[in-house]
């Protein structure tokens, strides 16, 4: 653990433990979140998960304004998200398929929020072999997305990644190549060709192997699916991030 993350770490303590002092939830429930994102970040999953869990429980008390649903989607999200990656899809898909139709009766099918947790299902549907079902969710993402942002964000861009990722996931790599190309392409055309955001793609391109006479997209064979990682902090806003 770094000099960094220790810090970080005691400060988040002592303000939870003075806030326990205080009685503030609010202030209390920050605390909390920015803990289990330290936990998640030194891979203490366990831990991770019950601060999550302790922060959903202060918030299931709380109002059901949309900003504090919207607060209430992102944590059970988050919680999901260190399910999946102790492999517990079970878990996971009951969360996020829950968060979805939270989503869904607050802020209605085509807000971003659910392109979000749509991604965010179909990773661990990639990982149990469920492929038509995650390719749907994908789909949904991607149409969300582009009709809220336009066909050239980069968020677009994570999702072809996505997409291409789970064609390789079943051995289709002719099918994901061109997804791989659109995000390169997307990303190149949003950031520019020197931005670092978007050195990924090529990179992955360029990696790509000749197998039996035909060009296979390799562009995922080191990294695992990506999916959109969530702030649940109030004020956080959603980004695009490849998962290594």
């Amino acid at each position: 653990m770094t000099k960094d993350s220790q810090t970080n770490l005691t400060a988040a303590e002592n303000a939870l433990e003075n806030d326990r002092v205080k009685g503030g939830d609010a202030k209390r429930l920050i605390a909390l979140v920015r803990l289990a994102q330290i936990c998640e970040e030194r891979g203490e999953y366990d831990r991770a998960a019950e601060l999550y869990r302790r922060s959903i429980g202060i918030l299931e008390a709380a109002g059901k304004s949309p900003k504090t649903e919207k607060l209430r989607i992102r944590l059970r999200s988050s919680l999901a998200s260190v399910y999946r990656i102790q492999g517990h899809y079970p878990e996971a898909e009951d969360l996020f398929r829950r968060s979805i139709a939270l989503a869904e009766r607050t802020f209605g099918l085509n807000d971003l929020e659910m392109a979000t947790l749509l991604n965010n299902l179909a990773v661990p549907y990639k990982y149990m072999g469920r492929f038509d079902e995650a390719g749907e969710l994908y789909g949904r993402a991607i149409a969300i997305t582009e009709q809220a942002l336009g066909p050239d964000h980069p968020q677009s861009a994570t999702l072809y990644h996505n997409l291409g990722g789970l064609e390789h996931a079943r051995d289709a790599f002719r099918h994901g190549e061109p997804f791989a190309r659109k995000s390169v392409e997307i990303r190149e055309k949003a950031l520019g060709p020197d931005h670092p955001e978007r050195a990924h793609g090529p990179l992955q391109l360029r990696r790509s192997s000749v197998r039996d006479g035909h060009r296979q997209a390799s562009f995922l064979r080191q990294h695992r699916c990506a999916n959109f990682r969530s702030d649940p902090e109030p004020h956080a806003h959603v980004s695009a991030a490849a998962e290594s």
